[in-house]
């Protein structure tokens, strides 16, 4: 009787988080080292470089970084699209941002960085809010993360420095 309810809980078991799943990931980190999520990042960022957290880095690296320190529990949108957010291990001022669909695709990624030369960092955070399709560029995706970054700067909105991606 026993091993028959071990059967039927194994089988009723809840899906796994992967990017193909992301309402299954309890946490940004979860969905971070799920299958599929860096291929994912891959594909939505392209090629694009920048100097966010890095130099001349690709930003898919830079907001995997982001997106790999102490994170938030992901916050499901009024279209049932998901925020997940995160802040860059040892560095938690630098904050990443992804808005994925309920099927794994990415609409939206911001970046909430500090400009930097030798000299030192300015003292007030830059939001750099990335996008493909034009529509998703002022939707909810963009004003959840816009919302987000307001939300963690103390309710100002920085500077948005809007990013299509090709």
């Amino acid at each position: 009787m026993i091993l028959l309810a071990f059967l039927l809980a194994a089988g009723t078991a809840a899906p796994s988080c992967s990017m193909a799943q992301p309402a299954s990931c309890r946490t940004t980190n979860e969905l971070m080292w799920a299958k599929g999520t860096e291929s994912a990042m891959q594909a939505f960022f392209g090629k694009a470089h920048g100097d966010y957290l890095m130099p001349d880095t690709l930003v898919w690296k830079q907001a995997r970084e982001a997106l790999g320190g102490p994170p938030d529990p992901p916050l499901r949108l009024k279209d049932g699209d998901l925020l997940f957010t995160a802040c860059r291990a040892h560095s938690c001022p630098e904050k990443g941002a992804l808005v994925v669909t309920p099927s794994g695709k990415i609409r939206a990624a911001g970046l909430l960085h500090y400009f930097c030369t030798p000299a030192g960092c300015a003292d007030n955070a830059r939001l750099a809010l990335f996008y493909r399709d034009p529509k998703d560029a002022d939707g909810l995706a963009a004003r959840a993360i816009i919302g987000w970054a307001r939300g963690v700067s103390g309710g100002e909105t920085p500077p948005i420095a809007r990013k299509r991606l090709p």
